[in-house]
């Protein structure tokens, strides 16, 4: 999981980066907002949108996405041009490696991203959001949700869709509810993989 800061201090916003154990490739997937909301920009926002398909516990309320549109999915190389670029990034938390192949992990960011811009998800601040994206594809990936090391609203919302073609794997080590903390902008020589760090 890694971490940006959102125009609302204190809050940061998440994205999930995958990391082949054997060749170091990096993907990732993250959710944003289709517009901008209620001022300003909201590119990097933790108050952007979320994933996977609606849950009734979330409750937007009927906002209609507060001004912010419905959940936008990206999933793709990870790298400087990706919107949550390694330069921007302020915390990164290892959930644990699976026993997938990376190749197989990259279609699931795909397919996940695909169901999630699909299901016209609309974005609400406190609920459905940036964050319960990122979480809610990690539990499709693995079986369980994260425990996020900083304050993340929404996370705790969304579930997978019943929808998506494949299956959590189980850890081979680490668990969402674990992890450390690795610095975004020192090298990483530890070759760990699954839903990783950087």
């Amino acid at each position: 999981m890694g971490y940006t800061k959102t125009p609302a201090p204190g809050t940061y916003h998440q994205f999930v980066l995958l990391k082949d154990t054997v060749t170091g490739k990096q993907f990732a997937t993250r959710g944003g907002p289709a517009a901008q909301g209620l001022s300003g920009s909201v590119s990097n926002s933790g108050l952007s949108a979320s994933g996977g398909s609606f849950s009734a516990s979330a409750g937007n309320g009927g906002s209609g996405g507060f001004g912010f549109g419905q959940i936008e999915a990206v999933a793709r190389v990870y790298n400087q041009r990706f919107p949550d670029s390694p330069s921007e990034v302020v915390d990164m938390q290892y959930v644990g490696t699976i026993g997938r192949d990376f190749a197989d992990s990259v279609a699931n960011a795909k397919e996940f991203a695909n169901v999630t811009n699909q299901n016209q998800i609309p974005y609400w601040p406190l609920g459905l959001n940036s964050n319960s994206y990122a979480n809610t594809f990690v539990e499709s990936l693995t079986g369980t949700r994260p425990t996020p090391i900083l304050t993340v609203p929404g996370a705790e919302y969304g579930k997978p869709s019943s929808s998506l073609s494949y299956a959590p794997s189980s850890f081979i080590s680490g668990s969402a509810n674990g992890g450390f903390v690795l610095y975004p902008n020192k090298p990483n020589t530890n070759m760990m993989q699954g839903v990783y760090a950087k």
